[in-house]
């Protein structure tokens, strides 16, 4: 079948070619996994991946907010800076639908369809991308007795998103379910929102802690006390960390394969669905032998 060229090609105003592909433990539209914390382990919110070169030129440091602008529609949504990308390219993944991130990433790209297939452009869009100036930030958390009730606060949060020209909304934990709702405003949002968020987490008890900043009327502009140090989970199965499988190759002899099996043996990573051992062979051929 001869070459087609995409139904929105980058030009002088849209500059950047958005890939929505999938995440590593996410399904489809996430209606199944999508209820489950611990799948969130390796990729806990949605994200725009961009380039170092990019960030650097939009002034951009990981976590700050990017408005992504198509021909279609606008999003926001924090940047983080990738070495998986190349310049001028934009990664979100697909799974980011509007019931976890306010509009959904489909808002972006193009309903053109396939003439074979008649499928839509999904997996493609022409953006411009910029900073984003929302200076009203907002994160709230808890935990929930068990992920039912969890996912039934989360519907209900949705309805939330519309004040905030950036919200999204994900489950957390393992164990136990949590649910974290991040937001930013142009402007500080009604005090109504504020206490209908804080209803929905069942922050309203003795036991809820809250932090204000008055003088920007924003809640949450510093954190309640120290806040550690984020961790990479390599294997969201057994919930393995990275910096548990490095210490653990400190101690690993023999061939790569070798270290690879008793590595396995030690943390059980990558012995289940398997989907972290393209991750776990990169760890190995990454730490040196030990001496």
């Amino acid at each position: 079948m001869p070459y087609r060229a995409v139904a929105e090609p980058r030009d002088g105003r849209f500059p950047f070619a958005l890939n929505t592909g999938r995440l590593r433990d996410q399904r489809h539209g996430m209606s199944r996994t999508g209820t489950l914390g611990r799948r969130f382990g390796h990729a806990p919110e949605p994200v725009v991946e961009l380039h170092a070169q990019d960030m650097a030129r939009l002034r951009l440091v990981d976590g700050q907010l990017a408005q992504l602008r198509s021909r279609c529609g606008t999003v926001v949504l924090p940047a983080r800076q990738s070495d998986a990308v190349a310049p001028a390219q934009a990664f979100v993944a697909r799974h980011w639908g509007d019931e976890f991130l306010s509009g959904g990433v489909n808002t972006l790209t193009s309903p053109a369809p396939c003439p074979h297939s008649r499928q839509p452009e999904l997996k493609h869009a022409a953006l411009e991308v910029n900073r984003a100036e929302l200076p009203w930030p907002l994160l709230a958390l808890a935990w929930f007795d068990n992920e039912a009730a969890a996912w039934q606060a989360g519907l209900q949060l949705r309805s939330l998103f519309t004040p905030f020209g950036f919200a999204s909304c994900v489950p957390f934990g393992r164990e136990r379910a949590g649910l974290l709702f991040r937001a930013a405003a142009a402007a500080p949002v009604d005090t109504g929102v504020i206490d209908r968020l804080c209803l929905l987490l069942g922050l309203t008890g003795p036991q809820a802690l809250h932090c204000a900043d008055p003088r920007r009327a924003a809640p949450g502009a510093q954190p309640p006390g120290q806040v550690p140090a984020p961790v990479r989970q390599v294997c969201s199965c057994f919930d393995v960390l990275a910096s548990q499988i490095v210490a653990t190759l400190i101690a690993c002899q023999g061939s790569s394969q070798e270290r690879l099996a008793a590595l396995q043996r030690a943390l059980r990573c990558g012995t289940q669905c398997g989907s972290c051992l393209p991750a776990l062979r990169r760890l190995v051929q990454a730490q040196p032998l030990p001496a």
